[in-house]
């Protein structure tokens, strides 16, 4: 996938292998990386239908083989892994 970043164009990889969502929590990890250059800020930006925004900082950088392995040109793959949860907030109107 690729997004315009200040004044580049920046192809970005990801997938969310895990998504759970109940009443009051939140759980999801996968793996994200760039072409180029580290992530130096990564967080999670929830819309929900009833006008609140949730953003949650997401835990980023753990080792994935697996996508190492799926991108062997890219040093970034390695360390793409990401986890965020959050209780304590209300998720019934997403």
């Amino acid at each position: 996938m690729q997004y315009m970043g200040k004044f580049q164009l920046i192809q970005l990889h990801y997938n969310i292998d895990h998504l759970v969502i109940k009443t009051d929590a939140l759980l999801c990890w996968g793996w994200i990386f760039v072409e180029g250059g580290p992530l130096s800020d990564l967080r999670l930006r929830l819309s929900l239908m009833d006008g609140r925004v949730i953003e949650q900082p997401v835990e980023y950088g753990t080792l994935r083989e697996d996508v190492r392995e799926a991108f062997p040109q890219n040093l970034n793959a390695v360390a793409s892994g990401f986890m965020v949860s959050s209780a304590s907030v209300s998720y019934t109107h997403l």
